[in-house]
C-alpha cells in the first residue's frame, strides 16, 4: 500500500471521529540545543503556523517523563480517536492544521507554548 492510499483513507476516518472542543497537550524531548534553538524560532506569537503533517496530542498532560517541549492547544476540530486506545487519550488533527501562536517561552533547556487551532 502506499503512503497516498494510508493518507486517504486516514483523511476518511478522521472526518467521522467527532471533533474534541477543549485543551490538549503535545509534548517532545528535544536533545540538541541546535535542534532545540530552530524549532523555538519557527514559532511566532501573534502568527499563524500551519503543519502538513497529522499533529497527535492527547487530553492529559504529562505522557512521557523525558520531555522539554511542552505545547498547550486550544481545539476546536481536532478529531477524538480516544475510543480505539483509551490508555493514549489521543486527539488527532488532520494534515494541513492551522494554529494561532498565543504565547511561548523558554525556561533554560525547556520550551512552553500555546496555540489555538483555527482551521
Amino acid at each position: 500500500m502506499s503512503d497516498e492510499f494510508l493518507m486517504k483513507n486516514l483523511d476518511s476516518a478522521l472526518q467521522k471521529r467527532p471533533s474534541y472542543k477543549g485543551e490538549v497537550y503535545r509534548v517532545l524531548e528535544i536533545n540538541s540545543e541546535q535542534e532545540m534553538n530552530s524549532f523555538y524560532e519557527t514559532f511566532e506569537i501573534g502568527e499563524e503556523r500551519a503543519f502538513e503533517e497529522y499533529l497527535s496530542s492527547s487530553t492529559e498532560w504529562g505522557y512521557n517523563d523525558n520531555a522539554n517541549v511542552f505545547i498547550k492547544i486550544i481545539s476546536t476540530n481536532g478529531k477524538d480517536i480516544r475510543v480505539f486506545n483509551e490508555s493514549e487519550s489521543e486527539v488527532l488533527f488532520r494534515r494541513d492544521s492551522a494554529f494561532h501562536i498565543v504565547d511561548k517561552m523558554r525556561d533554560g533547556n525547556k520550551v512552553y507554548i500555546i496555540m489555538e487551532e483555527t482551521k
